[in-house]
């Protein structure tokens, strides 16, 4: 340190609110253990199960996001009524800024499973049963989502190289290696 001067020492476990932190040690004779705050517990009225509370917990955080949205409403309060498309764009910026979704297809497990088949020998039709609904498809939607589906599987085979040299010795299109 510049000086020297010391860091801060972090707060006292006194200075902390009861109920916040992991828990609070509890000594009986020899041996201490770690009881659970409230903080640590489901809500009252929880099964503790997750999901559980689901329609309460996305009214709850409903009911969060309009108190900052408001908040924010009212600090700002002369940026907004001067220009509210400007206030409007600028607030939808940042909430895409925080919560950003990345764009482009997100992976399938249906074709990891599939792949991860494939390398291990089984057949094209074996494999079919990843195509939902293939049961019920007319002949030539079942075509194409054949070939669809194959072209999925060989791509992934061909960005997952272990994988791609067990599928290629196990369907025969390759020999083994023999070492000397």
């Amino acid at each position: 340190m510049k000086d020297g001067q010391s860091k801060p020492l972090p707060a006292s476990s006194a200075d902390v609110p009861k109920g916040v932190g992991f828990g609070k040690i509890r000594s009986s004779g020899a041996e201490a253990s770690i009881q659970p705050t409230g903080a640590d517990l489901p809500p009252k009225g929880s099964s503790g199960k997750p999901g559980a509370n689901q329609g309460r917990e996305d009214a709850a955080l409903f009911q969060e996001a309009l108190e900052a949205a408001r908040s924010l409403k009212r600090k700002y309060r002369g940026l907004y009524f001067s220009d509210q498309r400007a206030f409007r764009a600028l607030i939808r910026k940042a909430h895409a800024k925080v919560f950003r979704l990345k764009p482009g297809p997100k992976p399938d497990c249906r074709i990891a499973k599939a792949a991860r088949d494939r390398a291990a020998g089984c057949k094209w039709p074996s494999l079919y049963r990843y195509i939902p609904h293939y049961d019920s498809m007319p002949e030539f939607t079942r075509d194409l989502a054949e070939a669809g589906f194959r072209r999925k599987v060989t791509d992934y085979l061909r960005h997952h190289p272990y994988l791609r040299r067990r599928s290629l010795v196990k369907t025969g299109s390759v020999k083994p290696r023999r070492s000397s």
